[in-house]
Parts: C-alpha cells; sequence; structure tokens
C-alpha cells in the first residue's frame, strides 16, 4: 500500500492526514513534527494565550488518541535534514532514513528575526510558536512594567502584540518602517482606522521609522527611535516570515520563497505536494502564485490535496479569507488587496467600516472591521461571482445583503 509522509506538523498537516483518511486512503500515513507538541492553532498566540484568556494546552487540534484512531503515525521532536527524490527517501536528524511513496511538506514558515547580538536576543520575542509565545507570555505577566515594550513591525502579528501587550497594562512602542500599518495587506482606509485605535488605546506609533543603534541594557534593551534614546524592556520582533524548506536544498522543487504547486497543490515532482504557509499555488482562483499564510488557506490547500492523491471530492472552490484581533476591532478580510480595484466605503457608524473592491460589476475583494455581516456577504459574492451595481453600493440606507443578494 502506498506510504504517505508529510514532513510539518500544523494545521495543513494535521488536516490532509485526517482528510486523506476520510477520503479512504487505507496505506500508511506518518506526520513528522520537529516540535516537541501536538498540531496546535496558531493565530491564538498573539493574541488569548499572551492575555491568559485561552490556556495553551486548548490550542491543540485534536488529542493524540484521534490520530492513533486515524492510524497516522505522528511523530514530535523529529526533524528532516534532507531529501533523496530518486530514491523517495528523507533524512532525519537522527541519520535515519524514511521511505516514501508520496511525500507532502507541510512545513510552513518561521518568524523572521533580525541579526542582534546574543545579550539583545536574550531580551527579544518572536511569536510564531508554542514556545515563543509562552517566553513572550512569561515577561509580559512578570515584568515590572516600568519600560515600554518595543514592537518592530506594524503587520498581523507585532499589532496583536501591541494590542494584547496595551490590554495587560503595558507602555508599548510599535516601529514600522512603512508609511502605514499593514500596508501590504490592507486599504488605506484599514490602516488608518487601526492607527487611531492604537494611539487612541495608549500605544506610542511611529511610522517610516527604522531601529537604530539597539544594544542590551540593563534587564533590557536600549534603542535609537528618530533621534531619541529609548530604554526598553524588551523587543517583539514581526517582520515577516521565512519559509521552512532548508532540507530541500540540492533537489529539484527547492526554492526559499516557498514551493511552487498547481491547483492540486502538487509540485515539478508528481509525488511530492505542498500545502499551508509554504506552498505558492500558481493556479488558484484571486490568489494565483501567492504564498498564503492564513488558516482557511491551511485547510482549504489540504483538501485539495488529500482530494488529487485519493481521487476524492474536491472542496468548494472558496477565495482566500483572513482576519486579525486588535483591542475590539475584529478586522476581516475576503480576496487580495489590491489598489487596482474600484473601492467602495460604507460606514456603518460605531466604529465599523465597509470596504469592498469591485472590477466592474464584480465583488473580488472585501475588508471590514466590526460588520461581520457584510463580511458573510462579502464572502459568498466573491465565491459565486455575483455580478453587483456598483454604484449602489455605497448606499448605506440599504443593508449590503439586500443590495448583493437579491432574489
Amino acid at each position: 500500500m502506498s506510504k504517505i509522509v508529510i514532513v510539518g506538523a500544523g494545521q495543513a498537516a494535521s488536516q490532509c492526514a485526517l482528510s486523506l483518511r476520510q477520503m479512504n486512503h487505507e496505506g500508511p500515513i506518518v506526520i513528522l513534527g520537529d516540535e516537541s507538541h501536538l498540531p496546535y492553532d496558531r493565530p491564538p498566540l498573539s493574541k488569548a494565550v499572551l492575555k491568559s484568556q485561552l490556556e495553551i494546552e486548548r490550542t491543540v487540534f485534536r488529542p493524540a488518541a484521534v490520530y492513533e484512531e486515524q492510524n497516522v503515525e505522528l511523530r514530535t521532536d523529529c526533524s528532516v535534514t534532507g531529501l533523496d527524490q530518486v530514491a523517495k527517501s528523507l533524512t532525519l536528524a537522527d541519520g535515519s532514513q524514511m521511505h516514501y511513496d508520496t511525500l507532502i511538506v507541510a512545513t510552513g514558515a518561521r518568524a523572521r528575526s533580525l541579526p542582534l547580538p546574543e545579550a539583545v536576543l536574550a531580551h527579544s520575542y518572536l511569536v510564531r510558536s508554542w514556545d515563543e509565545s509562552l517566553a513572550l507570555k512569561a515577561k509580559l505577566e512578570n515584568g515590572a512594567k516600568d519600560k515600554p515594550l518595543v514592537v518592530i513591525g506594524g503587520g498581523f502579528i507585532g499589532l496583536e502584540v501591541a494590542a494584547s501587550a496595551r490590554l495587560m497594562g503595558w507602555p508599548v512602542i510599535i516601529v514600522e518602517a512603512d508609511t502605514r500599518l499593514m500596508g501590504r495587506a490592507v486599504h488605506p482606509r484599514i490602516s488608518e482606522l487601526c492607527l487611531e485605535k492604537h494611539r487612541a488605546e495608549g500605544a506610542r506609533v511611529e511610522l517610516k521609522t527604522m531601529n537604530q543603534d539597539i544594544e542590551a541594557s540593563d534587564d533590557g534593551v536600549a534603542l535609537t527611535i528618530n533621534g531619541e534614546r529609548i530604554e526598553a524592556a524588551g523587543l517583539v520582533i514581526g517582520i515577516g516570515a521565512l519559509v521552512n524548506t532548508d532540507f530541500l536544498k540540492g533537489s529539484s522543487i527547492y526554492s526559499e520563497r516557498g514551493l511552487v504547486t498547481d491547483a492540486a497543490q502538487r509540485t515539478s515532482d508528481p509525488d511530492i505536494y505542498a500545502i499551508g504557509d509554504v506552498a505558492i499555488c500558481e493556479d488558484r482562483y484571486l490568489a494565483s502564485g501567492v504564498r498564503l499564510e492564513s488558516v482557511q488557506n491551511a485547510i482549504y490547500g489540504a483538501k485539495i490535496c488529500a482530494a488529487a492523491i485519493t481521487g476524492g471530492a474536491e472542496p468548494r472552490l472558496e477565495a482566500p479569507w483572513f482576519w486579525t484581533d486588535q483591542y475590539d476591532y475584529s478586522l476581516q478580510m475576503v480576496g487580495l488587496y489590491s489598489p487596482d480595484l474600484q473601492w467602495i466605503e460604507r460606514d456603518n457608524g460605531e466604529g465599523s467600516v465597509t470596504l469592498i473592491g469591485v472590477d466592474g460589476d464584480q465583488i473580488k475583494a472585501g475588508q471590514v472591521i466590526n460588520a461581520a455581516q457584510d463580511f458573510a456577504v462579502m464572502r459568498r459574492a466573491v465565491d459565486m461571482q455575483l455580478p453587483v451595481d456598483a454604484a449602489s453600493l455605497s448606499d448605506t440606507s440599504q443593508k449590503l445583503k439586500a443590495l448583493i443578494l437579491k432574489k
């Protein structure tokens, strides 16, 4: 029977293994994960886990018994160091070899760090793994709060951590090199509103700013921000991610940018697939050639992959969607932001806004703050490619649902 080996033990890996069983794959399935934990949910690490609203043990997707019941062999603390495509074999960190018939790469991405001295790194935090989140959580819970926490990077993770720290009473300084927050992912109006929100909640936000002269100081770090010397309790580094593809160096599919796949998540090697954060799908509606980091992409790609391997039914076509929670702002997005779209704004009042990205008579993207119903409507419109009258969408006297989902 065909043996499937999945390298990586995150959401995509867990979903793919169980989908393979649901689609009646009877051969061996092995998941190899380099962390010591069961596959777990990462979005709460920068939000609910830091604020002690969720015990980290509850982020685990499924207990070990589920994998056992489904006859999925799950190996933790197991790193893969090499690939032999001819022999269809993986080299593990202990020097042993593992054969595969089909290989699925689900290794995800790690947080990008900065080239800092060891003394500074001792007071620096990344927030992309269970252990990293727990280290920062300990700092936030036990630190003196007499010095600010400096967050380098105004993307989703950096802003989520900043919001969590402020809600825990920490002084916070956000340093962003770009001209606006979340600049690559959201509409300028969303950036503007989130900037106002963070400042209203007491965070200091410095845009168009690069941190300089970082060095260790007493129980923290010192750095220069816009000419001002700051003594900080620590740094949170949220400047993007690097894909985990090192073990593929020397293979025909290796790329430090991510693994290119077709619509079935298959790489140029027909026996190797890639799913989740590590994959770049070249034939995906609304996201062709883009590496996506989201729960939705991990689950959707895993099901597509399982269907391609087993011949099972593919999941319904679904546009990419994302979310982030910052203070009492719930920002939800469907599709990908592009300045080339015609963007229509609906001010819903009371801290709620809806932005609709239109191309001709179709909605291609949408972004909302505290407008869950509008988001659900736009998801349906984008997925079903429903025709709309763009000129009418700004009419807030009517609900968006009535304007789009006309009978």
